[in-house]
């Protein structure tokens, strides 16, 4: 019984750490709860919304593309709403750093690519890359990207001259 026991917990703990599902919940632009759920070694992705009416999660009826960067490998997602309020999820593959903005688009009722993108590399260095959206003490839009093998981290924001992500005129200097 103690072997089956020690055997069982094993197995959950190895499945757990190497578990290549995620989830995210959150708002979206209309108050509706939401979770994006998604496997990060395919890519694949479904965003699931609270039906009131049914009392329990159902798929939306948009979703976003398989491999969203366009790439294999690992890949991440981050759903939020910009300065705008729309309905965003920002994907990266965790290997490259390539990334992809997707907004929901109302008329075209389903996520379409934003007209504004991070940079390749964005943090100038090789490694393995985390992104996080957020909307700063000004309302503005910003993404800080970190590389978790080497430290570097870039701060990003929204642009309304250029209307594009350009490269904030501060950063975080890390302490060595």
């Amino acid at each position: 019984m103690k072997t089956i026991l020690v055997a069982l917990l094993s197995f959950c703990l190895s499945s757990s750490i190497f578990s290549q599902n995620h989830s995210f919940p959150y708002l979206d632009q209309n108050g509706i709860e939401c979770v994006l759920l998604w496997n990060s070694s395919n890519g694949q992705s479904t965003l699931m919304f609270y039906s009131s009416a049914e009392k329990k999660f159902l798929p939306a009826s948009y979703q976003l593309p398989t491999r969203p960067t366009g790439e294999n490998g690992v890949h991440q997602f981050h759903p939020y709403l910009d300065q705008n309020g729309l309905e965003c999820v920002l994907a990266w593959n965790e290997t490259t750093g390539e990334s992809k903005l997707y907004f929901y688009s109302s008329a075209q009722k389903q996520f379409v690519l934003a007209n504004y993108q991070l940079p390749n590399n964005p943090t100038g260095d090789s490694g393995t890359y985390t992104f996080h959206p957020y909307l700063d003490q000004n309302g503005l839009e910003c993404v800080l990207i970190t590389n978790m093998k080497t430290g570097t981290s870039k701060l990003y924001f929204y642009s309304n001259t250029t209307k594009s992500f350009a490269l904030a005129s501060y950063q975080i200097v890390s302490e060595k």
